[in-house]
């Protein structure tokens, strides 16, 4: 009869080998979308026909589109900015922020926003999606900026964050917010000042994930030096995945009302 410890340590090391096998596999399959992202050609800078009308935003919440623009299609975060800057009317491409408000808007009143909710989950579960929000790696150290609608017509939309990323390579929610850089880089990475139980509560409601499956993943020290502009986005693989790389995704529209109206 075979020594139950030693059945149980080779089931150990069957669970260890097959969860580092999952992180290569996540990994090849973001490097590869990193990849085939840089190869788009470069978006074109709008002219001033293009330009939409603008209104002067302050802190107000803003409504996020009931689904993804132009029926699901992938572009870079570049060529989404180039979209939605050429969009006529009072939308524009949603930034990391406005993403996390509309889940607090759903999770407060999700018989309101029922259709929403099915939508992002089918675009996570489909695709990633990609947000006007852009970090800006340094080379040699864990400095970086984090800009919410980066690269928009409308300056008054702009907010930006300094402050040190972790290197996340799928951490877990909680072990990440288990400290001050993991509370820093979410909050600043959300633009909410919400405490650690609200933005997990928030984030497992509109993932339909419990918060040992939502991950975090940044770039390691050395692909910050060779890209050091990465688009934030959401997605599901293993589980509900949040960071930072240069990928093709989907992307949703965001209005906000004129003059608090």
């Amino acid at each position: 009869m075979k020594d139950s410890r030693s059945i149980l340590g080779q089931r150990r090391d069957y669970s260890d080998r097959f969860v580092k096998n999952i992180g290569e596999l996540i990994e090849a399959d973001t490097l590869r979308r990193e990849r085939e992202a840089r190869l788009q050609p470069k978006a074109a800078e709008p002219s001033e026909e293009q330009k939409p009308n603008l209104i002067t935003i302050d802190d107000s919440t803003g409504i996020l589109d009931k689904k993804s623009a132009l029926n699901g299609a992938t572009k870079t975060q570049d060529h989404w900015i180039e979209h939605w800057n050429g969009v006529n009317g009072e939308r524009y491409f949603a930034s990391m922020r406005d993403m996390y408000d509309a889940f607090k808007q759903i999770k407060q009143d999700p018989a309101s926003h029922k259709k929403l909710l099915a939508n992002l989950r089918k675009d996570f579960k489909e695709n990633w999606v990609v947000t006007s929000t852009r970090i800006f790696y340094n080379a040699d150290d864990l400095g970086a900026r984090i800009v919410h609608h980066y690269g928009s017509g409308n300056d008054s939309l702009k907010t930006e964050f300094t402050l040190d990323v972790p290197i996340y390579r799928r951490v877990d929610i909680s072990t990440a917010l288990g400290n001050q850089s993991g509370i820093d880089y979410l909050q600043a990475f959300f633009g909410t000042e919400d405490n650690s139980d609200t933005i997990i509560e928030t984030l497992e409601y509109v993932g339909g994930k419990n918060k040992k499956d939502i991950y975090l993943w940044t770039p390691d020290q050395d692909s910050r030096k060779s890209v050091s502009e990465r688009a934030a986005w959401l997605y599901y693989l293993d589980g509900f995945r949040l960071g930072g790389y240069f990928i093709i995704g989907r992307s949703f529209g965001v209005r906000y009302a004129e003059d608090g109206q």
